[in-house]
């Protein structure tokens, strides 16, 4: 799901009220929720949501994550930073890759500037070819 529409926009599965319900509940329960998201508007919804349960709840709950989360809008970055929240982005989605390039276009011009992993202003990881460990690719955090 993509911020005010775009490519193959198939909107969320549940409406919002309902995930900030869903999600409030399970973290009084202690209960760790992995979402999937794809796209700027879906990440945005899930960080709403787990904004929500920490504002209810506190920031001392389980540490809920986000998987995929291609395109990160970058005010959503700085939110994402005081959330006890992990991120799992898709390792394949670290390198360029035909894939990769024709995703980015498909979305159009204007969330390629928020497709943050390959911008290396605002890219949250490094990559590193190769490592002396057997020719892996290499990813670690940004600072």
């Amino acid at each position: 799901m993509f911020l005010g529409g775009g490519s193959e926009n198939n909107g969320m599965k549940v409406s919002q009220p309902l995930l900030d319900e869903i999600v409030t509940r399970l973290d009084q329960e202690g209960v760790t929720v992995k979402m999937h998201a794809i796209g700027d508007g879906a990440v945005r919804s899930v960080i709403d949501a787990i904004a929500k349960v920490r504002r209810n709840n506190g920031v001392v709950g389980p540490t809920h994550s986000i998987a995929h989360a291609s395109f990160i809008a970058p005010v959503d970055l700085k939110r994402m930073a005081d959330m006890n929240l992990s991120v799992d982005i898709s390792p394949y989605s670290l390198f360029r890759a035909p894939m990769i390039e024709e995703i980015a276009i498909s979305v159009g011009m204007s969330k390629r500037t928020i497709y943050t992993l390959h911008d290396e202003k605002s890219a949250l990881f490094r990559t590193h070819k190769r490592d002396s460990l057997g020719g892996a690719n290499v990813i670690h955090a940004r600072r």
